[in-house]
């Protein structure tokens, strides 16, 4: 066999066994992932919910959509204000649905540093998000901007990160109780993630600008759109706001900048964020919420926006 024959034989192998994984692929999102499952959900509705959730895992782990009439819960986890900036835009732009209400996430960790700059899912967000403008604003560096279309062209590598944000995860954990800790698990659990997963060993990556500069471009977009938004904190626990006083301090959780942004647009706060500090039964870690915890919580945002809203 000739060398010219045998790179030919060697393209035509690579790009049928590249067919082949990326359909396998996109069979499984579609069949596993929650993602993929709510947007095709979302964008399946005749009328616009009146109530729409953001965020990451926090509004995912406590809100029960379905016990909150006319409302959809478009967070997911490890979504960042970046993602939730440019699939919003998505939602409003190109596809037309624009709800009532948005309530745009402003727990006190939602804005740091490692947070922003992790990012997952790419072969679900690549397709609202403009890496290239993003670079060029030097939101995000060379390596990140290369990383992301490598991503494009072979989203099967990121299969592993799929299957293991699958609901059956989300079940699995949502059946735990940070109440079966002891004191001692409770303060290591909360501290890895928060001190080593979250802020990377520097109280400083608690708030990140750049962050801090989608969460305002967010607010003025749905403005734009004559869509009224509120910022809402979810539900934590005492372990998890005395570790980030401890290690952040005082100063730097009082009077967040994520709350003056809020008030500068005139933009009201629920602040839930003490609403079961010492119901460790409530979560499944520090700051998630287990399926009894969702279940209450749920139950008081469906009063709050029933008392603000009349909703009946």
């Amino acid at each position: 066999m000739t060398n010219r024959r045998k790179i030919k034989v060697f393209v035509i192998t690579f790009l049928l066994l590249h067919l082949v994984l990326l359909v396998v692929f996109f069979i499984i999102t579609s069949e596993t992932s929650a993602l993929v499952k709510d947007q095709k959900k979302i964008e399946s509705l005749k009328e616009a919910p009146k109530f729409l959730f953001t965020g990451d895992s926090h509004p995912n782990r406590c809100i029960e959509e379905r016990n909150i009439k006319n409302s959809f819960n478009l967070s997911f986890y490890g979504e960042n204000p970046i993602l939730t900036h440019f699939r919003l835009k998505y939602l409003l732009e190109r596809l037309h649905i624009k709800p009532k209400y948005i309530f745009l996430q402003a727990d006190i960790t939602r804005f740091s540093a490692d947070y922003f700059n992790r990012n997952e899912n790419y072969f679900f967000y690549g397709k609202y998000i403009d890496y290239k403008e993003l670079l060029d604003a030097e939101i995000i560096n060379h390596e990140r901007y290369l990383k992301s279309i490598a991503y494009l062209i072979f989203p099967y590598i990121e299969l592993k990160t799929v299957l293991k944000k699958n609901n059956m995860v989300k079940i699995k954990k949502g059946k735990q109780k940070f109440s079966d800790f002891s004191s001692i698990q409770k303060q290591i659990n909360t501290e890895l993630f928060i001190k080593h997963k979250l802020l990377s060993n520097n109280p400083k990556n608690l708030y990140y600008e750049d962050a801090l500069i989608f969460f305002r471009k967010t607010i003025e977009l749905c403005q734009s759109h004559q869509i009224k938004v509120i910022g809402i904190k979810y539900p934590v626990t005492d372990y998890y706001l005395n570790t980030l006083k401890q290690f952040c301090g005082e100063n730097m959780l009082s009077n967040p900048p994520q709350d003056k942004i809020l008030l500068e647009y005139n933009i009201p706060i629920w602040d839930f964020e003490g609403q079961y500090l010492d119901r460790y039964d409530y979560f499944f870690d520090s700051h998630h919420m287990n399926e009894d915890g969702k279940t209450d919580f749920t139950t008081v945002l469906k009063n709050k926006i029933n008392k603000e809203f009349n909703e009946k």
